[in-house]
């Protein structure tokens, strides 16, 4: 008999939705917008307003670190209830922002929540209450913060280029506000335990559910720095789509193929989170690793040699469903649970910190050769680093079951 969803952990699936929707697609995924306004406005140029998202992104991955230590002192309903409210009084009060210190004063306020409901907490809220599809609910819940940004974008571009920054910075907040308030208000809990249920799928025997490879006496400190390459890898080819626009205008296309290809790349972050997702739970996270990848590399031959702009945007795409997704199932399965809430933030935390600083580094790469081909390049040098990472995770993993 097929098993379905209960209210409560549909109710747990909807808040994270909303919860990611509103750290990753509400922040990070709009935060172009306010850009040029914020720095017509305060009369600073455009590289001081970026280092606003720089700050939040920082202080959300440091955040991340620190989640499992402070929920041994104080309830993890609590924490996340107080970040989430940081979050969205941050967001508010971005409004009133006259000058780059209060600016920035506000830029951490939201970082200081934000580390505290973004993906590496929602990852472990899955864990805890999902065992049956668990990459699936992590990819539905992981592909609102792509939807969000393409959902909500074009509605703050309005506000913004007709009402100004500051009602933009309230509708954003309103809008988190909406999104959170199941998290907020409907009695989420960090695991079902504490409404007295199980996680969905559950059995007793969760010997193979726990872990499928994990076992740090073997050669679990191997399979971590693999991990760890793998974060690296993923974490720089995410921060490439968002010089699709240079990419296309250097070409000499309309500036409009620029923008098109970028949707293209979101429309692909949404389609291949939940269809790893989908894939993972059936065939595990390596093979469906693997299919994302060749996707993405042809993607990357497209937009080197300038054969189709759109659909090698959209292939690239799949490079999202690596990062997050992808990250998430592969840390999860090659680690038991217990290692897994430990090991999960800091892989994560690297993945951020290379992202961060990724599109920089390829911004310096383009001004030195006037061209994005040696961005694309080294795209590609990185597809083939990840297949010989993903190959030689399976062949340790092929050496531990040879020892069962």
């Amino acid at each position: 008999m097929k098993e379905k969803l209960s209210r409560k952990h549909l109710i747990v699936l909807i808040a994270l939705c909303g919860m990611l929707a509103s750290s990753v697609g509400l922040v990070q995924n709009v935060a172009g917008i306010f850009f040029d306004p914020l720095a017509e406005s305060l009369g600073v140029g455009r590289g001081p307003v970026a280092l606003t998202l720089t700050i939040y992104v920082l202080l959300s991955a440091f955040g991340s670190l620190f989640f499992n230590r402070l929920i041994r002192c104080i309830e993890a309903e609590k924490v996340v209830f107080v970040s989430a409210v940081l979050l969205i009084a941050g967001t508010f009060l971005s409004g009133f922002s006259n000058n780059l210190f209060t600016l920035y004063l506000f830029s951490i306020m939201r970082g200081l929540g934000g580390g505290f409901v973004h993906i590496v907490i929602a990852s472990l809220y899955i864990n805890n209450w999902f065992e049956k599809n668990n990459a699936l609910m992590a990819s539905i819940a992981m592909a609102c913060s792509g939807a969000a940004g393409a959902l909500f974008s074009p509605l703050l571009s309005f506000v913004v280029e007709n009402y100004g920054f500051r009602i933009g910075y309230f509708v954003n907040g309103a809008l988190m506000f909406l999104l959170c308030a199941p998290l907020l208000f409907l009695g989420v809990t960090y695991t079902p335990e504490k409404q007295g249920l199980k996680p969905y799928g559950y059995t007793e025997n969760k010997t193979k559910q726990s872990s499928e490879y994990g076992n740090e006496e073997e050669s679990g400190n191997f399979i971590f720095v693999l991990v760890l390459i793998y974060s690296i890898i993923v974490g720089f080819l995410t921060c490439v789509p968002q010089f699709f626009p240079g990419h296309a205008a250097k070409l000499n296309y309309a500036v409009s193929v620029g923008s098109l290809m970028v949707s293209m790349s979101m429309v692909a972050n949404i389609v291949a989170k939940i269809s790893f997702g989908a894939l993972s739970d059936k065939i595990g996270p390596k093979k469906s690793i693997l299919i994302t990848s060749t996707i993405a590399l042809i993607g990357t031959l497209l937009l080197l040699l300038d054969i189709n702009m759109y659909i090698g945007a959209f292939c690239y795409g799949f490079c999202f469903a690596n990062s997050t997704v992808g990250l998430t199932a592969l840390t999860r399965e090659q680690f038991p649970l217990k290692d897994y809430v430990k090991k999960y933030p800091f892989i994560s935390f690297v993945s951020t910190i290379v992202n961060a600083f990724g599109s920089p580094i390829a911004g310096f790469v383009y001004d030195q050769s006037g061209s994005y081909t040696p961005v694309f390049v080294t795209c590609l040098v990185m597809l083939v680093i990840l297949f010989g990472v993903d190959f030689t995770i399976m062949a340790e993993n092929r050496k531990k079951e040879g020892k069962r």
